[in-house]
């Protein structure tokens, strides 16, 4: 499925089967469906939440949080104060800074 959010503040709620979200600008909430999903936040404060699929999860530009749950997930923010939360599995911490300030807590 492909759903696309557009401008303005969106809830999206994407239901099973791989899922394409384009949340568009606004301060929005995705939630992912229970496979393969890709979510951009887009621009604003977006909160962008993964399931159990291995997952793409693009915060875009704003203050986002970004959490992967289960699944083997990839998260990014952009431009902002952004918040990534992986799940308790194997974490790779690789990140690339420019110039953003990084504070890395690893807690399980």
């Amino acid at each position: 499925d492909i759903l696309i959010g557009g401008d303005g503040n969106d809830w999206i709620e994407a239901g099973t089967g791989a899922n394409a979200v384009n949340a568009g600008d606004g301060d929005d909430t995705v939630v992912g469906g229970v496979d393969d999903d890709t979510v951009l936040g887009g621009d604003g404060d977006d909160y962008l939440f993964g399931n159990t699929g291995n997952d793409v999860l693009l915060g875009g530009d704003g203050n986002d949080y970004v959490s992967g749950q289960a699944g083997d997930d990839t998260l990014a923010g952009n431009l902002g104060t952004d918040t990534l939360v992986g799940s308790a599995a194997e974490i790779d911490e690789s990140f690339t800074l420019d110039p953003d300030l990084l504070d890395l807590l690893d807690t399980v």
